[in-house]
C-alpha cells in the first residue's frame, strides 16, 4: 500500500521569518518580496491547532566558521556578516509566539545554510525523524525553502510547500514552480494552498 502524506501527522516548518529578510523592517539587507502579506497564512496554518508540538520555525544565521565559496558570499553581502544572535537574525515579532510557548520543546532551528534539512545531529531532520512529511513555509520560496525542499525530498521525506505562505517575486515564483513540476514529480515535493493543506488534515 502506497504511503500517503495527507494521513499522517506533518510537522509545520516555518522558514526564516527574520528581521533580515522582512520587507518592512530598517535597512533588511536581504528584504523579500511580499514578506509581510504571507504572515497571515503562516499563522491560519500555525494556529490551526493541527500541528501540536509538530512547529519548527528556522533560523539562518551567518555563523563563523566559513570555509571556500562562502567567504566570497559575505564579502559581497558584508551587512549580513553579524554575530547570530544580532537583532538582524531575530525572528520577526509577529511570529514569536511559536517559539515563546513554554513548552519545553525547543522548536527552534538554526543553521549557517539555505537548507535547513541537515542530518541527524543537527537542522530540521533531528527534530522530525527520518522520513516525515514537512509543510513547509516562508522565504524565500526560489532560496532557503526550495533548498529544503529538495534536501529533505532527496532524503526521503514527504514535502508539501505552502505556496501562498511563501514569498518570492512573480519571477521566482514562476522559475521555482517550474522545478517543481518538472523534476520533482510525482510524490517527492507538491505545492498546495493554505486551504488545501488545511482540507487535507482536517
Amino acid at each position: 500500500m502506497t504511503h500517503s502524506p495527507s494521513s499522517d501527522n506533518p510537522w509545520l516548518v516555518v522558514i526564516d521569518m527574520q528581521n533580515i529578510f522582512s520587507d518592512q523592517y530598517p535597512n533588511p539587507v536581504w528584504s523579500t518580496h511580499d514578506f509581510h502579506k504571507i504572515i497571515p497564512n503562516i499563522k491560519k496554518l500555525a494556529d490551526s491547532g493541527r500541528y501540536a508540538d509538530r512547529t519548527l520555525i528556522t533560523r539562518f544565521v551567518a555563523g563563523s566558521d566559513r570555509k571556500g565559496s562562502w567567504e566570497d558570499y559575505y564579502l559581497g553581502n558584508k551587512g549580513a556578516d553579524v554575530p547570530d544572535f544580532d537583532i538582524l537574525y531575530d525572528i520577526i515579532p509577529e511570529l514569536k509566539y511559536l517559539v515563546d510557548t513554554g513548552s519545553d520543546v525547543d522548536k527552534v532551528v538554526t543553521q549557517t545554510t539555505f537548507n535547513k534539512w541537515g542530518d541527524e545531529k543537527s537542522g530540521v531532520r533531528a527534530k522530525t525523524g527520518e522520513c516525515p512529511h514537512l509543510i513547509l513555509t516562508g522565504v524565500a520560496l526560489g532560496c532557503c525553502v526550495l533548498s529544503t525542499a529538495m534536501a529533505a525530498a532527496e532524503a526521503g521525506a514527504y514535502v508539501t510547500i505552502a505556496s501562498d505562505a511563501c514569498s518570492d517575486t512573480d519571477e521566482g515564483i514562476s522559475a521555482t514552480t517550474t522545478i517543481i513540476n518538472g523534476a520533482y514529480q510525482p510524490g517527492l515535493i507538491t505545492l498546495k494552498t493554505v486551504d488545501e493543506i488545511l482540507k487535507d488534515h482536517g
